[in-house]
């Protein structure tokens, strides 16, 4: 990576943060609820502020939600601290991802290239028109994607070995962890899948195996079945 100014990337960050700020969060809370998908998630969140039911969510307190609720609390997070339950709060951790998805292939595409072509990856992310919806929705779709990019990107870095610190390694395990969370154990699936085959085609086994075999897989596998433990004795 070539030398570059800390002021133009800070000037960068600042761009990307202003076109998130505009696409994302303006008209967060201004169209109300039209179809079932978000009121369906607005009911588990309503769950967790109302009765504090923050490990084994239900939609009115009766109906079983179809996913794990990472995309929820922090749905009632921002509730709670906000005071209000409003679209916007329910639809806030869409946009937040979203924004904080933009930054990372910011940051990506800075480590892999220059701080420009970082830009414009940001730039082309935040305004094509599937990121941008799935930013604005109270689903989880976006906080999938968010927590599957994110070991991705890490496992990339450490790969390339501009993150050589012994702890991503970790990080890159917790985060697959966490994605499991969103939506359920596709994104451990999807993600092994992903480093497994690159892995292979590039011929470092000796790398599968590092990884197959790395500490951090207790993480990756203890993270979600703590919570679905936990659902399961809660829920029956």
């Amino acid at each position: 990576m070539k030398f570059e100014s800390p002021n133009a990337a800070a000037g960068h960050v600042l761009i990307l943060g202003f076109i998130c700020a505009l696409v994302f969060f303006v008209n967060l809370g201004r169209v109300p609820f039209y179809d079932k998908g978000e009121p369906r998630e607005a009911l588990v969140v309503r769950d967790i502020v109302l009765n504090g039911n923050w490990i084994f969510p239900m939609k009115l307190g009766q109906q079983i939600p179809s996913k794990p609720p990472l995309f929820h609390w922090t749905g009632a997070a921002a509730a709670l601290i906000s005071g209000r339950l409003t679209e916007a709060t329910v639809r806030f951790p869409s946009a937040l991802l979203a924004s904080l998805g933009v930054l990372l292939i910011y940051y990506f595409g800075r480590k892999l290239y220059d701080s420009v072509t970082g830009l414009l990856a940001g730039l082309i992310l935040a305004t094509t028109m599937i990121y941008q919806t799935s930013g604005v929705e109270a689903r989880v779709d976006m906080t999938l994607t968010f927590w599957l990019t994110l070991p991705l990107v890490l496992f990339y870095g450490i790969y390339q070995g501009f993150l050589r610190n012994p702890l991503w390694q970790y990080g890159f395990f917790l985060a697959a962890g966490i994605s499991v969370l969103a939506k359920g154990p596709v994104s451990l699936v999807l993600c092994a899948l992903i480093i497994a085959v690159f892995l292979v085609l590039k011929k470092r086994r000796d790398l599968f195996w590092q990884f197959a075999f790395h500490p951090g897989v207790v993480l990756a596998i203890g993270v979600p079945l703590a919570w679905y433990g936990s659902a399961l004795w809660i829920g029956g």
